[in-house]
């Protein structure tokens, strides 16, 4: 089910990692090792949903998604 946002709360983690492999960043691995890593932080935040389920839901912020983007730019960086 997709949930309709005004243009200014749009947010979209899944959009965002189909936007990069189509320019050419990374392959289906690396987008697949981007949703572990996305999904790891969400279970250290209590999450248990799969990330594309998370991103969809009509209460997640788009501060809330930035902050997981971030916490999984971190985590990537340690890897």
């Amino acid at each position: 089910m997709r949930v309709s946002r005004p243009r200014s709360r749009c947010r979209c983690i899944l959009g965002a990692q189909r936007a990069l492999f189509h320019l050419g960043y990374g392959i289906e691995h690396t987008a697949a090792a981007a949703g572990q890593h996305i999904n790891t932080v969400l279970q250290a935040r209590g999450i248990t949903q799969p990330y594309p389920r998370w991103n969809e839901q009509s209460h997640v912020s788009g501060e809330q998604a930035l902050a997981v983007a971030r916490a999984v730019g971190s985590l990537a960086a340690c890897d």
